[in-house]
């Protein structure tokens, strides 16, 4: 035991010695470096950023002082004119002190510095001549040089007259610069950082290495006694995991199939029999590529196995993208999976590991949620057009009435302003449609038999469609009500119908119509995308077509997607369809097959009430005299409302600016009767402004009219107490009648 004694220490205190030296060398190196980084800390203060910043600031301040000439222009008397030039005077030096601190500090050519301070000198001219204009009166010849050499300084000033150079060259250049130096001051720190761990590290390395030196001797002859005791205990706990491990394989929530080098199947746990097809005992010693039979969802071309790919590579490898597995019943799965080789201690290949899982769900949640985020999208354009698009029409319609009422009835140019009102209402119709795709129409809905409206839409389809094509139609009559737009009901089946009909154009077929009522159970929504339990009408039309290829199926709601021919579709109908029906609270879905046919099938909520059979009745036009104030933006329209209301026989006050209106209102309110009002204007829209003035004459009637807006609604109109909300364009006809009605009820 001495004799082992003596050779530790003899281990020991060199070890400790070799420790000091060490410490003392990178120490010393240490503090070598510490110096170095207290030097380039020293060059921090002249560091790119103090450039950058300056730089950043002298922009904001050209930017301040065209802003301050616009102040200039606009200056009501001389106390703003000179607060506004004494405000130019203070950006205009700040910018001179940073120009001086850049040039005192910037690390690259100061020809770029003078450069662009020349530049900057460059604005006095314009500055001088603005001045001079509004000092001469002459705003709007200084308005329009504050406008165009304005902007045109500032581009000068960031960009260079080459457009490489001015400030943003400096900036850029700082910038650079600035990275340069924070990276080697990284360096530096993690170089100390690293010196000085590396020392206690070694210095624990080996003071560790002379204490097992030492005790190494007093610990071999217990090391052997146990050995055997632990090697048994070895074999034992080796066994435990190992079915352990066959435990956790077979429990596991993802599929894993288990080869042998030549991959062949050894092990395949229960979840990858169901996904796969293939069971324990048959998938045993059968080739990877014939249990597992993958393809490319677009190509449909073959897949090499991962687990080829590992034992070929000796790495890990994953799945491409649109991966679909193949049962061997034939079912097609979407998966994403991982292969990996097998080791054993000492890194030698013993077979590999493929883990997979079902992405179908994902895989379509995903795409569900890019189609709704592509319908948000195209909706909010479709809401922009309807709104533009409505006050046009309102104007070709106005004042083709009011063209109408003053010319004789015998005029040849009645019929051709009848004409021109027909294709108006065929345009107020597309509209309609537009918003009904992106379902944010104001559509018409009351509660309709929806099966005589599915009849006459195929009598319309009889006569359009070629002899060949066979129509049947199972129409319960007894079907309740649903509420919804009879228009858009009829678009939805002649949409429909009409792709079927496409589908079996020259093959012909049969097109297959039926309309009965369904009932969801609470037990059963999840299988109709949980669609709230209840009774339901359920729309089912089919064809014996050429189907759509399950590749796409997905894609035939998106927008201007369509596998029609050029010239033969927009691929807005079936996008069109969906929009409706998504926006009566109901459901659709699409089953297809090649060269066998297609089936939609849509369900609309069923609702308990009476149809409205009351036709309209020929009437006069109402007319009155009271006074309205009238408010519209829009110069033409706004024409055009006082024309027609003045040809009712009312008074008149005309605003083109929701600010003009309200201060005229403020000013005579009890003069008034009644205001209406476009919704969607510049400062203050026609809701707030109806607020306004509701709060001033709390009883005054109030009509707001808009050609479309999502910010307004009946609910919320008729909580702030105004009395109609009506949509563009309107006939003459119903703007008098909600007008009397409106006064008329006010005077009860």
């Amino acid at each position: 035991m001495s004799s082992n004694y003596t050779s530790s220490s003899s281990i020991i205190f060199p070890a400790i010695f070799l420790v000091g030296i060490v410490i003392f060398l990178v120490s010393g190196l240490a503090i070598y470096e510490a110096r170095e980084l207290a030097d380039f800390s020293d060059k921090i203060n002249k560091h790119p950023l103090v450039v950058s910043n300056a730089v950043r600031k002298i922009q904001a301040d050209i930017n301040a002082i065209h802003r301050s000439m616009k102040d200039v222009v606009i200056a009501k008397n001389p106390g703003e004119l000179k607060k506004a030039i004494e405000r130019v005077d203070t950006y205009e030096k700040e910018s001179f002190k940073d120009f001086k601190l850049i040039a005192e500090r910037f690390l690259g050519d100061p020809k770029y510095v003078e450069s662009a301070l020349r530049d900057f000198k460059n604005w006095k001219p314009i500055r001088s001549k603005v001045i001079a204009l509004k000092e001469k009166g002459e705003d709007e010849k200084a308005s329009t040089i504050t406008k165009t050499e304005g902007p045109c300084h500032i581009v000068l000033i960031n960009e260079g007259k080459d457009g490489k150079s001015g400030l943003n060259y400096i900036l850029e250049f700082a910038e650079i610069k600035a990275l340069e130096f924070s990276a080697s001051s990284k360096q530096k720190n993690t170089r100390t950082i690293i010196e000085i761990f590396l020392v206690f590290v070694l210095s624990i390395v080996l003071i560790v290495i002379a204490v097992f030196l030492f005790r190494r001797s007093m610990k071999a002859t217990d090391k052997l006694q146990k050995s055997e005791e632990q090697y048994r205990s070895l074999a034992r706990e080796l066994e435990l995991e190992k079915e352990q491990w066959l435990v956790t394989l077979r429990s596991i929530g993802d599929g894993v199939i288990v080869t042998d080098t030549g991959g062949k199947v050894k092990l395949i746990n229960p979840v990858a029999e169901h996904l796969t097809g293939w069971s324990q005992d048959d998938a045993y010693g059968v080739s990877i590529d014939k249990v597992f039979h993958i393809i490319n969802e677009k190509s449909r071309k073959p897949l090499e196995s991962p687990i080829q790919k590992a034992l070929k590579h000796n790495r890990v490898f994953g799945l491409e993208n649109s991966t679909i597995l193949v049962s061997k019943d034939g079912t097609e799965i979407i998966i994403a999976d991982s292969g990996a080789p097998i080791h054993d201690m000492n890194d030698n290949i013993l077979g590999a590991v493929l883990v997979f899982r079902d992405e179908t769900k994902k895989t379509e949640d995903e795409r569900h949620l890019r189609q709704v985020q592509k319908m948000e999208a195209i909706g909010t354009l479709a809401g922009g057009i309807a709104h533009d698009f409505n006050n046009i029409l309102a104007a070709i319609l106005g004042y083709s009435e009011l063209v109408q009422d003053n010319i004789p009835a015998d005029n040849p140019s009645q019929g051709y302003l009848n004409e021109i009102l027909k294709a108006t209402t065929r345009a107020k119709d597309l509209v309609k449609q537009i918003l009904a795709f992106s379902r944010k129409n104001q559509d018409e809905r009351k509660p309709i038999q929806l099966s005589s409206i599915v009849k006459e839409a195929i009598k319309l389809l009889r006569s359009t469609i070629p002899t060949t094509i066979e129509i049947t139609q199972k129409i319960d009559n007894s079907t309740g009500l649903v509420n919804a737009d009879p228009t858009q009901m009829h678009q939805i089946v002649m949409n429909l119908c009409t792709n079927a009909a496409h589908a079996m154009w020259e093959t012909g077929g049969v097109l297959k119509i039926s309309l009965c009522p369904v009932v969801i159970e609470k037990e059963s929504m999840s299988n109709y995308n949980e669609l709230p339990f209840g009774p339901y009408l359920e729309l089912i039309i089919s064809d014996m077509g050429t189907g759509i290829d399950s590749r796409i199926i997905h894609r035939i709601f998106e927008p201007f997607f369509t596998t029609k021919k050029d010239g033969k579709g927009t691929g807005m109908g079936l996008a069109v369809v969906h929009g409706i029906v998504k926006d009566h609270n109901g459901d659709i879905t699409v089953e297809s097959q090649l060269d066998k046919g297609t089936t939609f099938t849509i369900l609309f909520p069923q609702v308990i009430a009476d149809i409205d059979k009351a036709e309209d009745t020929p009437s006069k036009i109402p007319t009155g005299n009271e006074h309205i104030l009238f408010v519209d933006d829009e110069k033409t329209l706004m024409a055009l409302g006082k024309k027609i209301l003045e040809s009712l026989g009312y008074k008149v006050t005309a605003q083109n600016s929701s600010l003009e209106a309200l201060n005229t209102f403020k000013q005579t309110p009890d003069i008034f009767d009644m205001v209406i009002t476009d919704q969607t204007m510049p400062h203050m829209t026609g809701y707030n402004l109806a607020k306004k003035i509701l709060e001033i004459k709390p009883l005054t009637p109030v009509i707001i009219c808009t050609g479309y807006s999502d910010t307004v609604s009946l609910e919320k109109t008729e909580e702030a107490g105004i009395k109609e909300l009506i949509f563009k364009p309107i006939r003459k006809k119903e703007i008098a009648q909600k007008i009397r009605n409106v006064l008329d009820k006010n005077g009860d």
